[in-house]
Formats: C-alpha cells, sequence, structure tokens
C-alpha cells in the first residue's frame, strides 16, 4: 500500500501494456476524486530522450486541497528495447511514481496490436506479426524487470485485463487499495456482451465473415482507440458547430467513394484529441435487402471502401504512377492468392476477393485524381 499526503502530488503511471485495456483502467481510476487526471492521457513525456517546452507538472490541474494523486497512461513506456532508457529518465527528473501494468494473453496482444496497425499508413506490410515490435511488447517479465532495476518491485501493481473485463468494480478498487485510497462502487457493467442479430444475420456471417461480422473489442465499456466501423454511432451536436462531413465522399450515384464516417472521425478526432466511446452492450439493428446479399453486390462495396480509404491516406512516400507503392504491393499481395481460385465462392475465397476489390478501389481513386 502506497501511503503519502502533501501539497505536491504522488504521480500514478499505467505504463502499459498497450493494447491491454489500459484507457478503460484509466477511465475507471480518474473517477476517483483524489485522483487528478491527465490534461492528455498519454503524454509520453519520458518516452524519449527530448527537451520539452514545459514541465511534467504542468500536465495536470492538481489542486492540492482535493487530490492526492495525479496519473497519466503513456504506454510507451515499456516499448522496450525499441524505447529505452525510460525508467532512468523518470527518476532522474525526481519523481517516484506508483507504477500500474495490466497484461493479458500475450497472444492475443500481438493480434490487437497487430490488428490495430492495419488501417494506418505508417502499417509497414514487411513487418510480419512475430516481428520484435510486436513480441517484445508481449514479453511481460521483460517490460517490468526494466522498471524493477530502477523503482524496485513495492510500488509495482501488477493487473490482469481478464479481471478488468469481467469484474471492473474489484479491479479498480484493488488498484485505490493499493495506492492508499478509499473504495468505490461504480455503475460499470459486469462483462462485455455482444447481440448477434438472428437468422438473416447468422446466415451472412457464415457466408461473408469479413464483412458482417461483430464489433467486438478488446475493451471493456470506455474510450477505445479503434475508428467506430460497421455499427451506428453517436456524435455530440456541438461536434458540428465547428466540424462537417466532407461530401465528396459517401453515396452518389452508383460509383462513389464509400466511408464519410471513418473519414470524418478520423479528422475530428485528430483535431480536438478526443475519445471514442465503446458500449458493448448497445443494440443495433439494420434491415438487410435481399440484393445485399449478393456476392456481386458486397464486393462491389469492397471498391467503394478501397476508395475511401484512400482518401484516409494521407503519405509522403514514394508514388508509381500516382499511388503509394504500399498500395501497389498490398494490391499485388491480394492479387496473388486468387490465382486459380477467380470464380470459387467461398467464405474463405470471398474474404481474398474482398481485399482485391478493396485495393484495387483505392488505386483507382488515386489514379484518378480524387487524392493529393
Amino acid at each position: 500500500m502506497i501511503n503519502r499526503a502533501g501539497d505536491t502530488p504522488e504521480y500514478v503511471m499505467i505504463i502499459g501494456a498497450m493494447k491491454c485495456g489500459t484507457s478503460s483502467l484509466y477511465t475507471n481510476l480518474i473517477r476517483h476524486s483524489e485522483i487528478c487526471p491527465c490534461i492528455k492521457k498519454e503524454p509520453e513525456y519520458f518516452t524519449f530522450d527530448t527537451k520539452h517546452d514545459s514541465p511534467y507538472e504542468n500536465l495536470w490541474s492538481y489542486d492540492p486541497q482535493r487530490h492526492r494523486f495525479a496519473i497519466e497512461a503513456s504506454t510507451g513506456y515499456t516499448k522496450f528495447p525499441s524505447r529505452t532508457s525510460v525508467p532512468q529518465r523518470i527518476k532522474s527528473y525526481g519523481i517516484d511514481p506508483c507504477l500500474i501494468y495490466i497484461v493479458r494473453d500475450p497472444f492475443l496482444r500481438i493480434e490487437s496490436d497487430f490488428n490495430f496497425s492495419l488501417p494506418f499508413d505508417w502499417f509497414n506490410p514487411d513487418v510480419a506479426i512475430t516481428d520484435e515490435r510486436y513480441v517484445c511488447i508481449s514479453d511481460y517479465f521483460l517490460q517490468l524487470e526494466e522498471f524493477r532495476k530502477v523503482f524496485g518491485k513495492e510500488k509495482l501493481l501488477l493487473v490482469d485485463f481478464d479481471e478488468l473485463a469481467t469484474s471492473p468494480n474489484d479491479l479498480s478498487n484493488s488498484v485505490f487499495d493499493f495506492l492508499g485510497l478509499s473504495r468505490m462502487q461504480f455503475d460499470l457493467p459486469a462483462e462485455k456482451k455482444y447481440v448477434t442479430r438472428q437468422l438473416t444475420y447468422a446466415e451472412l456471417s457464415a457466408k461473408y465473415p469479413v464483412i458482417f461480422s461483430e464489433y467486438q473489442l478488446d475493451s471493456p465499456e470506455g474510450p477505445v482507440d479503434r475508428v467506430p466501423v460497421g455499427p451506428n454511432l453517436m456524435i455530440r451536436a456541438s461536434v458540428f458547430d465547428d466540424f462537417r462531413y466532407d461530401e465528396s465522399i459517401g453515396p452518389s450515384g452508383k460509383s462513389y467513394a464509400m466511408g464519410s464516417e471513418t473519414e470524418f472521425l478520423v479528422r475530428v478526432k485528430s483535431a480536438l484529441n478526443c475519445d471514442y466511446i465503446y458500449l458493448p452492450n448497445a443494440t443495433v439493428e439494420h434491415v438487410v435487402r435481399p440484393e445485399q446479399t449478393e456476392w456481386s453486390w458486397i464486393l462491389r462495396r469492397g471498391h467503394r471502401a478501397g476508395r475511401g480509404m484512400a482518401r484516409t491516406i494521407k503519405t509522403a512516400r514514394l508514388r508509381i504512377a500516382g499511388v503509394p507503392w504500399t498500395v501497389w504491393l498490398r494490391y499485388v499481395q491480394s492479387l496473388l492468392p486468387l490465382f486459380g481460385k477467380w470464380r470459387i465462392k467461398t467464405a474463405a475465397t470471398f474474404d481474398l476477393h474482398w481485399q482485391f476489390q478493396k485495393f484495387s478501389g483505392c488505386i483507382f481513386e488515386f489514379r484518378n485524381g480524387s487524392v493529393d
């Protein structure tokens, strides 16, 4: 148990691991009146050896009359060896923080991390899922040992992702116990529940799993990094005071770039540094017309999805015939598995056709001058 009070805060750092529910844990903990949230959840202040414009303590609106702890959640602190000397920089700054580290099945963490990277322009298709960049973050002993050598183990709390998902109240209170704070009772979901559409949905998901899949994330209710894709969503009306949808994206006749919501959400999140809030218990129902279950209709949707994806790629990389070379590479990688299987219609080959149509649409959009 940590027991300290005074005019200066005791710092709490959720140091990782990435894709293990750090956002949800952070959101739960800052509900406590004696914990002051950081102005930016992941400031990454000590991740790199760089000079900062303002001191670390300016990241909080700390009130010593109310708060005992100042908390942040920079997962970049536990990405050794790609990012080194983080514990040493923290120690040299003169603080001795309480450290919280959340872990999950290491293989599921790698898969989640890899899949999270796929939509982004900085994703390198040459880097395999078995690369050190993903594997070392899941080597929890390796990461913790770096901090243990500097801070010891007394101020380190190890928590479990599965407990956060199934018993968020108990998990949060175990952290409060560690910090010497009073316990709380949250109105938090006891577990994740996903609603599956019956009949038509079951048939569609069996035929086309790549597109008719449940929006299941690895986090309980709370902030998530993944862009909401597929399910319905709600946006605060005040957002539209300063932002509008890009009207060049979205339904317009029979040929158009799909993905106006995705482009809008990515743009707003980047400008406002806000969060997507995942609600696993929300129920969404859709009417699926018969023609929308046809192979050709859905693959045309894949082509439009690729055109929309091109609108979100902001890159200065080398281009070939106006198209980023990485897009050409993914196009070829999606085409090769289809040789000899072009006319075969199964769930497995549908996935291949979908990827091919998506990158074909992406190339179409670049070649036709719709993307700068």
